[in-house]
């Protein structure tokens, strides 16, 4: 109990400093966020409704299965591309915050508009191939740094955990390349993702191992299921259940639907996050001063990374 109210507690004083250095950017980024929570949400419901369509009109039964794979792969595609715009935007400007030079002004109405333009032109590409390949490469690194904590050593040779870390050892060097972090540094230096999240992951593998380790990501997802399911079942309620067979296939798309607009707008703390993880590397003193207590937190995952 004690070290899960720990772990809650630093949560959310990473969201505290997030939250107070997202006010240095006025309305402004509060309205750039709004706005790709509504695009997604549009942009996925458009994208339902024509694939129902298609489907209404399919006989074969062959045909509508490869049509329901390609629509799982679409709808997960397109939620995760919103979630690395969301990261580009809100870890851009948190990253600037802390690399911008002293005597630098922050202008952040210029700075938002910066980062929602590149998103959508120069960086359009790595994020959608970020957005893509980087999910997949977070949960290898997940699992494999999982499969190394300690286990009994009788009962090592034969565990889950040594079967997992044989699985997922071939692939750590390529998911590194894949890591999270990169969505804020490309934000900040107009790189290609593959290239800022590798050499991060070369310079500073320390930060990859606070985003691995660092809970937060976890408290958000298990929120962002709760919101989502007490969403689902209340318009559940209210809905007609005369639907027959299709009353599942409804509760589902409502919860997903629900899912990813909640886990997008929750997602915005995350890259915020994932930047204040870079920035304590890249600047540790302008990172000491802004919060002692979260630096110190930090240093700590640092030492134990390079024992």
């Amino acid at each position: 109990y004690k070290e899960a109210k720990a772990t809650i507690n630093f949560s959310c004083a990473l969201i505290q400093l997030s939250i107070d250095i997202g006010k240095m950017y006025g309305i402004n980024l509060f309205i750039a966020c709004a706005s790709i929570v509504v695009l997604q949400t549009c942009l996925l419901l458009w994208w339902g409704a024509f694939f129902v369509g298609v489907l209404s009109e399919v006989t074969s039964g062959t045909t509508s299965r490869y049509l329901i794979i390609v629509m799982s792969i679409s709808f997960y595609w397109i939620s995760q591309f919103f979630h690395a715009f969301m990261s580009f935007v809100t870890g851009g400007c948190i990253l600037w915050y802390f690399l911008r030079e002293d005597n630098e002004e922050l202008y952040p109405t210029k700075r938002v508009l910066l980062l929602m333009q590149c998103a959508v032109t120069t960086s359009f590409g790595s994020l959608c191939k970020g957005s893509l390949c980087s999910p997949i490469a977070q949960m290898i690194l997940v699992l494999n740094n999982w499969s190394h904590t300690r286990t009994n050593p009788a009962t090592s040779c034969c565990s889950g955990k040594n079967f997992i870390r044989c699985l997922t050892s071939p692939f750590v060097n390529q998911a590194q390349m894949f890591n999270r972090l990169g969505f804020c540094l490309i934000a900040t230096y107009g790189k290609t993702f593959c290239k800022s999240a590798d050499q991060q992951a070369q310079h500073h593998p320390e930060t990859i191992r606070i985003a691995i380790e660092d809970n937060t990501n976890y408290t958000l997802s298990a929120t962002a299921t709760f919101i989502s399911g007490f969403i689902t079942i209340f318009f559940s309620l209210l809905s007609d259940k005369n639907e027959g067979s299709s009353w599942p296939l409804f509760f589902l798309v409502n919860f997903y639907l629900a899912y990813t607009g909640v886990s997008l707008t929750l997602h915005t703390y995350r890259g915020a996050i994932d930047a204040l993880i870079v920035a304590f590397a890249a600047k540790p003193e302008r990172f000491a001063i802004e919060n002692q207590i979260i630096f110190l937190r930090f240093l700590r995952y640092t030492e134990s990374a390079l024992r």
